[in-house]
């Protein structure tokens, strides 16, 4: 198998909420882990292509969804 180096359109990241709904994780504290991970820390957010925030909310109120977009958004 021959390998290739590693470029940032080689990667493609997908991630949960962390079922905040379920385990009680504060929608705020989880969306804010990712975005000093992922996004600010050029160690990982070099190898990403595109990463993507899959938030699964059932509530009519929406604020885990909310909560992720406002935290994330604010890059």
């Amino acid at each position: 198998m021959k390998q290739r180096n590693m470029t940032k359109s080689d990667y493609v990241i997908i991630c949960g909420d962390f079922r905040c709904d379920v385990f009680a994780n504060t929608p705020n504290k989880v969306a804010d882990y990712f975005k000093t991970l992922l996004l600010n820390d050029d160690k990982y957010s070099y190898f990403y292509k595109k990463i993507v925030f899959a938030i699964y909310d059932k509530t009519p109120d929406k604020n885990n969804y909310k909560c992720f977009k406002e935290v994330l958004d604010d890059k």
